[in-house]
């Protein structure tokens, strides 16, 4: 095994103790949402030409005429050229930092391609439950519903660090719906990129923070109060985060509470925050094969792997189903680093697997 990634949903259902303000904490999210969507789609929100998802569709020409048989011929025909012409990770390109793209903030951002064979049906495209843009991996634990583009653009490199799965042909299908059927005046590329796409990855980010958050907890030994942040909006109906430590104190019991069976069992225990579920754990499947794309998809499941392993070591117990996997490939995927170009993310995805192993040891002891 060459490589970790993240495991097949093994359709067991794991244990887990209800969260008793968890019926609150769903209708806060929801309430939340849907101030953000009335916002998103109210305002204009202007996204600069020169961002990357921007120039993708220019560059694929779509055309709303067209059926959308063609649309997702179009897209998938093209996605790999594409994103190797926008320093996108993909078969033809190891990848190089992305300027301004989701985070912002100074977040250094690698995007990876995300192999799309899904088959569309005509009249049923839904513009709310597309993912085209998703956050994979990322250090960033504030979460909230200020738009992305609403974030600082800034000089400087870091401190945080992200991972962004790009899926061309699920932008192309959402770009000519929405060229289909909307009229009015916040029409344009730039207004479905931040209605839809962005706007969903936000979501999912806000979910994707519950795990950065338990990381930072677990192994960097911090505080809820110390990295539990939201960002302060005037439109959001109620504040999230007294519940939501609730939620994340409630995980951290339910996780050292009876033993983990298996990596599986840790995945299962971050339930989604919002009544429709805004994450899924994205595998790479074929581009988790290759050199070139595979090192993009690994950053998640270490990450994972690190709060599952601290989690047994606090609790004295072996992680034996991951053990020998975690040796076996390290060797491996240090070196396949090696090829990361930019060096402030093979310096983070190093230290990454380096924290891993130092885990995984101590694991091996009891």
């Amino acid at each position: 095994m060459l490589t970790l990634t993240l495991p097949d949903d093994d359709q067991t259902h794991y244990p887990r103790s209800n969260f008793i303000g968890m019926d609150n904490l769903l209708r806060i999210t929801e309430l939340n949402r849907r101030d953000f969507r009335e916002v998103v789609t109210r305002d204009i929100f202007v996204l600069e030409d020169e961002h990357v998802l921007v120039g993708l569709l220019r560059m694929m020409t779509i055309d709303p005429e067209w059926p959308l048989e063609q649309v997702v011929a179009q897209a998938r025909f093209r996605a790999n050229s594409l994103c190797s012409l926008f320093k996108i990770t993909c078969i033809n390109r190891v990848g190089d930092p992305i300027e301004n793209g989701f985070y912002r903030n100074g977040t250094v951002e690698q995007w990876t391609l995300i192999d799309n064979n899904k088959r569309y049906v005509e009249g049923v495209v839904d513009l709310d439950t597309m993912r085209p843009v998703v956050p994979l991996y990322s250090t960033v634990t504030k979460r909230g519903y200020k738009h992305s583009i609403l974030q600082p653009v800034l000089k400087q490199k870091g401190p945080d660090f992200a991972i962004m799965g790009i899926d061309p042909v699920e932008l192309a299908v959402g770009w000519w719906r929405y060229m289909q059927y909307t009229t009015g005046k916040n029409e344009g590329i730039s207004a479905y990129l931040c209605q839809h796409p962005l706007f969903v990855a936000q979501l999912m980010h806000n979910q994707l923070s519950l795990i950065n958050i338990m990381y930072e907890f677990l192994t960097k030994e911090k505080s809820f109060d110390q990295i539990v942040e939201t960002d302060v909006v005037s439109f959001t109906t109620m504040n999230e985060e007294k519940l939501l430590k609730e939620y994340l104190t409630h995980i951290l019991n339910d996780m050292t509470g009876p033993r983990l069976k298996s990596f599986n069992h840790l995945i299962s225990k971050f339930g989604s925050v919002y009544r429709r579920s805004q994450f899924n754990y994205y595998t790479g499947g074929r581009m988790q094969l290759f050199n070139q794309t595979r090192w993009s998809w690994e950053p998640a499941a270490l990450k994972l792997l690190a709060v599952y392993l601290s989690v047994a070591n606090r609790m004295g117990y072996r992680a034996s189903d991951v053990n020998n996997d975690i040796t076996r490939a390290a060797n491996s995927m240090r070196k396949n680093y090696g090829r990361i170009a930019d060096s402030f993310s093979r310096k983070h995805i190093l230290e990454l697997l380096a924290e891993v192993e130092i885990l995984n040891k101590e694991n091996m002891k009891y």
